[in-house]
C-alpha cells in the first residue's frame, strides 16, 4: 500500500480514533485500520463494542490496500507535526507498507527553505484481525448533531459506567416525532433534558451504553446532520465524514423517572446565577470524608449555603413561601446546576429527607439530587 495524506486530514483522523483506541492493551483494540482499497482512505477502530471510521477524501492513492498498526505507535509521532503556513511546517505525509513494515515520511519545511526529511518505520499487523462493520442502509432517524450533543452533554454527568444497577450504567433516550428525551441517573442525582426535534417514527425508548454516548459528545461536529439506523443491540450513525456502530443495553428497565421527578409539594424560586456563584465559591472548602456536604437553608429573603469553614448568605427580592433547610452533595449540586441556564431557578420539595428537584424556567430541564442524612 501506498498513499499519499494531507497532515491536517491525518491529524483529524487520528483526533477522532483517540476516544475508542485504547492504548493499554495488545491487541485489536489498540489498532488502527487504514483501509486504502476504494476511492477515499478510511481510518478505524474499534473498542470491541464501538467501532468508528473516518473517511478522507483528500488523499492520493498510489497503491491501493490495509495497514494495520498500532496506536501507541504513531499517535505521540504525528500530534508533534506542524501543517505547513507561511514556509514552516509539513504539508503532507506518504505511507508506505508490505507485509512487515509500514514507513511514515514528511517532509518538514523552515523559513529559510531547508528541509527535513523525517521518517519513522512502524511494525504492521495482519488486518484480516480487525472486525468488519455492516453499513447503514435506511436511516429511521435523522437529528441535528446538536441536539445529540446537548443532550448527552446534559446528564452524562449523572451516569456511572461501573453502576451495578444494568439499566443505569447508561443513557436513557426517547423518541417521539416532536421531542427526545434524555436522561442520566446515579443513586444521588438523576436529570431529564427534553429537546424538541421533527421525526418521523414510531415512539421508542433506548439505553446506550456510556463509552457510545461518551463517544458521540466526544466526536460529532456541531450542527449537522445525523443519520440514524437501531437494529437488535446495534445503533449505526453516520454524520458526514464519521460512521460509528455503537451499542445498546437490551432487555433492561428503566428507572420510572417521571414519578420521581414529579413527587413534590412545594416550591420556592430564587437566581440562579445566585445560587451557582455562591456554591462555587464553596466548592474548594469541600470536605471529602464528610461527603463533601452543603447546606442549604430558604428562609424569609434569605438562602444560605454552608459548610464547616465558610457560609454564603444572599437575599432576594421576594420572601420565599416556603422554608426549608437540606444538607446535599455539594460537588453533585454544582455538576447538577452548572448545566441550567436561564435567569431563575425552581427547587421542589416535600420535606428535608426526601430528594429535591430543579426545574429551568426556560426549557424543559429537570434535575434530582439525593440529600444527605443531617447531622
Amino acid at each position: 500500500m501506498e498513499i499519499k495524506v494531507p497532515l491536517e486530514q491525518l491529524q483529524y483522523a487520528m483526533g477522532k480514533l483517540i476516544p475508542v483506541v485504547k492504548m493499554n492493551t495488545d491487541n485489536v483494540t489498540s489498532m488502527i485500520l487504514i483501509d486504502a482499497t476504494k476511492e477515499f482512505v478510511e481510518f478505524c477502530g474499534t473498542d470491541g463494542a464501538t467501532n468508528i471510521s473516518i473517511t478522507l477524501r483528500g488523499c492520493e492513492i498510489v497503491q491501493p490496500g490495509k495497514l494495520l498498526i498500532r496506536m501507541k505507535d504513531i499517535r505521540g509521532y504525528i500530534s508533534k507535526f506542524v501543517t505547513l503556513k507561511d514556509g514552516y511546517g509539513t504539508s503532507l505525509f506518504t505511507i508506505k507498507s508490505d507485509d512487515v513494515v509500514a514507513v511514515f515520511t514528511a517532509k518538514t519545511m523552515f523559513e529559510n527553505k531547508r528541509v527535513s526529511q523525517r521518517t519513522l518505520k512502524l511494525p504492521v499487523f495482519s488486518s484480516v484481525i480487525f472486525p468488519t462493520v455492516k453499513r447503514l442502509k435506511d436511516p429511521q432517524l435523522i437529528l441535528n448533531s446538536s441536539i445529540l450533543k446537548e443532550g448527552i452533554g446534559r446528564v452524562l454527568h449523572c451516569v456511572n459506567p461501573i453502576e451495578i444497577r444494568t439499566a443505569m450504567t447508561g443513557v436513557y433516550i426517547e423518541v417521539h416525532n416532536d421531542k427526545i428525551i434524555f436522561v442520566g441517573a446515579n443513586g444521588v442525582k438523576l436529570v431529564c433534558a427534553e429537546l424538541p426535534i421533527v421525526a418521523e417514527i414510531p415512539k421508542a425508548a433506548y439505553i446506550m451504553r456510556y463509552n457510545f454516548a461518551s463517544l458521540l459528545r466526544a466526536v460529532l461536529e456541531a450542527d449537522t446532520q445525523v443519520f440514524i439506523s437501531f437494529e437488535g443491540k446495534d445503533v449505526y450513525l453516520e454524520c458526514n465524514d464519521i460512521y460509528i456502530v455503537g451499542s445498546l443495553l437490551l432487555n433492561e428497565t428503566y428507572p420510572d423517572f417521571r414519578k420521581a421527578l414529579t413527587s413534590f409539594d412545594k416550591t420556592v424560586v430564587l437566581p440562579r446565577y445566585d445560587l451557582l456563584d455562591s456554591l462555587a465559591a464553596l466548592t474548594p472548602l469541600l470536605d471529602p470524608d464528610d461527603t463533601s456536604r452543603v447546606s442549604m437553608e430558604f428562609k424569609g429573603d434569605e438562602f444560605i449555603l454552608s459548610t464547616d469553614k465558610s457560609r454564603s448568605v444572599n437575599k432576594v427580592d421576594k420572601p420565599f413561601e416556603h422554608s426549608f433547610t437540606v444538607d446535599v452533595n455539594g460537588e453533585s449540586l454544582y455538576s447538577i446546576l452548572n448545566d441550567f441556564v436561564g435567569v431563575d431557578l425552581t427547587i421542589c420539595f416535600i420535606n428535608d429527607k426526601k430528594p429535591i428537584i430543579f426545574k429551568s424556567e426556560i426549557d424543559k430541564h429537570t434535575a434530582l439530587l439525593a440529600v444527605i442524612k443531617r447531622r
